[in-house]
Order: structure tokens, then C-alpha cells, then sequence
């Protein structure tokens, strides 16, 4: 087993040979979180700085979403090749102009994925509007969108094994799920759902036992920046008991082919 990726890292060195792609970042800040860089420029600068090659971004956290993702798309502009867009989106608006909202950011603004947040303690209370029948139909028209365009869709609440079986072109990223050793024992039979290891809890063996249970390549990293250090983050994956080669899936290459990126940033 070889550690070149950790003794780099233990060295205080960027992870310049290894294709990095961050699969669950923020545009906004949090309240009681950490929140290390939420302007642009910042989060790119500690990107350099880590050796980050690729963030995907959304900005949910903000009851004007059509405001959110256009700021995500000036985002895009001015870093083409180091920031990829994924469509916030709030089921209140209704079935229509959800899949309105998706289709634009998809069509006009160049995005590649959905997110999807139950939003609890924020200032954006999403959670209770997904009991009533009305915006669990709005919730249906972005699964429905999602296997249209075959595209990921970063779930933090509201995905089940339901909605990964009806939903099989749609690849859902159970954001967080690192941490809780149940969510592989949940999702192992559905191919179409992967893993990120943006959690707190992604603790000793954590990642070793989602590699046995769902195999290394259902495994992304994600750091929920900028609610988390990416760099801690990154620490959490590459102080565990893995091979270079399976690091490089998990820090990049997996998130990279789910994409369908190249090594052109850095």
C-alpha cells in the first residue's frame, strides 16, 4: 500500500498530482458553522491552496432561487474550469416553475446537477412544505428531471430506496452519508446511489467499511465548504487505511467520470 498521497499532505503540500473534485460545496454561509470562504474568490484561493481542482457549487440557502442559481452562474463564468454548478431549487414554487427553474439552469446556465435540502434550523424552512401532497408533487418533478438528463442530484434529505428505484438514470449523491455506516447497509443494492464523505462523522473505518459494503467506486469526496474546512475534510479520506489508487477514485476520479470531466483545471 502506498502513502504518497498522505506523506504529500503531511508535508504541507497541495495535492498537485492527484485530480481533486469537490462534490457538495456552498455559495452561502451558515449560521453557526464554520463558514472558512463563501466568496468566490476566496473559496478558489483555498482550493489553489489544498490542491482542489474542480468545486461543485450551489447556493440553496436563499428563498429567491432564481437569484441563488444565477449567482452560482457568475460563478461559472469567472471560473469556468473550476467551478460546476449544481440547480438549488425550493418545491414551493410549485411543479411548474420547479421544472422551469431546472431547465434553465440546465439549458441557459450550463449546470450538471441538482440539489435538494429538507433545510432544517435554517432561515429557509423547507422542511414541513415537502408533507403536504402539493409539494410532494413539485419534489417529483426533480426526480423526474434528474433521470431525464441522467444527471446527479446531491441529496441531503428526501432521497429513499423508492425514489433510487423508480428514478434509475439519475445518480443520487446521499450528501453526508459517510457518517452513518446505515446509509451503505441502506443503498448497497442501488447502483445509482453514491456516497460523499462531507460529514463530521466520517470517523476511523468509516470509509474503509463503505469500500467493503459498496465498493470504492460508489465513494466521492465532499466537503460542504464552506461550512467545513475542505482541508479537514480531505483529511478525513486520506488518513484511512486505503491504497493511493483508491484515494484518486475517491478524491477526484469518481466524481470526474460521474461528470464527465477532464484534468484541464489547476
Amino acid at each position: 500500500m502506498s502513502h504518497d498521497i498522505l506523506n504529500q499532505a503531511l508535508n504541507g503540500e497541495g495535492l498537485q498530482d492527484t485530480f481533486v473534485v469537490d462534490c457538495h460545496g456552498h455559495l452561502d454561509d451558515w449560521k453557526g458553522a464554520i463558514n472558512v470562504d463563501v466568496d468566490i474568490d476566496s473559496i478558489i484561493r483555498r482550493m489553489d491552496r489544498i490542491g482542489i481542482d474542480v468545486a461543485c457549487v450551489n447556493k440553496w440557502n436563499c428563498p429567491e432561487i432564481r437569484r441563488a442559481n444565477d449567482d452560482v452562474a457568475a460563478a461559472i463564468r469567472k471560473y469556468p474550469d473550476r467551478i460546476v454548478g449544481f440547480a438549488a431549487n425550493t418545491p414551493s414554487m410549485g411543479r411548474e416553475k420547479t421544472r422551469a427553474e431546472l431547465k434553465r439552469c440546465f439549458e441557459e446556465l450550463g449546470f450538471k446537477g441538482v440539489k435538494v435540502h429538507n433545510a432544517y434550523e435554517s432561515s429557509f424552512p423547507m422542511r414541513d412544505q415537502f408533507r403536504t401532497h402539493e409539494y410532494a408533487d413539485a419534489l417529483e418533478a426533480i426526480w423526474e428531471f434528474a433521470d431525464e438528463q441522467a444527471c446527479p442530484v446531491l441529496c441531503h434529505g428526501y432521497l429513499t430506496p423508492d425514489v433510487a428505484r423508480r428514478y434509475p438514470r439519475a445518480t443520487f449523491i446521499a450528501a453526508h452519508a459517510c457518517g452513518s455506516r446505515a446509509t451503505a447497509d441502506m443503498y448497497a443494492e442501488f447502483a445509482n446511489v453514491v456516497f460523499d464523505t462531507a460529514s463530521s462523522n466520517t470517523g476511523r473505518g468509516n470509509v474503509e467499511y463503505f469500500i467493503r459494503r459498496v465498493g470504492v467506486d460508489r465513494i466521492l469526496y465532499g466537503s460542504d465548504l464552506p461550512y467545513a474546512d475542505p482541508a479537514y475534510r480531505i483529511g478525513q479520506v486520506i488518513g484511512t487505511r486505503v491504497s493511493d489508487e483508491e484515494l484518486r477514485k475517491i478524491l477526484g476520479a469518481n466524481m470526474a467520470s460521474l461528470l464527465g470531466l477532464e484534468r484541464s483545471a489547476g
